[in-house]
């Protein structure tokens, strides 16, 4: 089975302001600003999961260019031993 990953958000860069990254995003993601807001504010808040690793590391890129501060993370793949 293929290993998957997970994009996850660790909060807004230091040199953004919440807000502004929100609006991006809602931009970008054309999803509502305020649906945003709480997930920039949960460190570690996975964003999508269950991509190629191309696809996340693609993802992470427009998140960073959009003022998060993002990581790739590998999914634990189901069936195998912890």
């Amino acid at each position: 089975m293929a290993r998957t990953y997970c994009v996850v958000i660790h909060g807004v860069a230091a040199d953004r302001r919440p807000a502004e990254v929100a609006d991006r995003l809602a931009v970008r993601f054309n999803v509502p600003a305020d649906k945003i807001v709480p997930v920039l504010e949960v460190h570690g808040a996975p964003f999508k999961r269950g991509l190629d690793y191309v696809a996340a590391v693609k993802l992470r890129a427009v998140l960073e260019q959009c003022g998060c501060r993002a990581m790739v993370e590998a999914e634990t793949e189901a069936g195998a031993a912890p």
